[in-house]
């Protein structure tokens, strides 16, 4: 079994604040999970961009091979789930890319 692989792409080097909203700033771009492995390892290209334990939300979707992705806070990485059925997907399984849009404190 091969440890957890993501990939961060963007073009915002930093989170950057929202409007007026004191202490809330946004990163987006897209990530792509080359090895999926039930034992989420921390994407730090994402984490790092906030204050420790600062993020709020990260929305993600479905990646290119139609599995669905989900934020799991307490390892800061993404959880992937079989669209049709929503189990986990195995382990050692490329899920592709998928955009996604981070909240958190800055």
């Amino acid at each position: 079994m091969a440890a957890y692989a993501a990939t961060v792409t963007s073009l915002m080097k930093r989170a950057v604040k929202i409007d007026m909203v004191q202490g809330i700033g946004m990163f987006a771009g897209k990530c792509d999970i080359t090895n999926y492995n039930a034992v989420g390892v921390e994407i730090a290209d994402i984490a790092k961009k906030f204050k420790s334990s600062g993020i709020i939300s990260v929305i993600g979707g479905t990646a290119e091979g139609a599995d669905i992705v989900e934020w799991e806070d307490g390892t800061n990485s993404f959880k992937a789930y079989v669209a049709s059925t929503s189990t986990e997907v195995a382990d050692d399984v490329d899920v592709g890319e998928f955009e996604f849009i981070a909240i958190g404190f800055v």
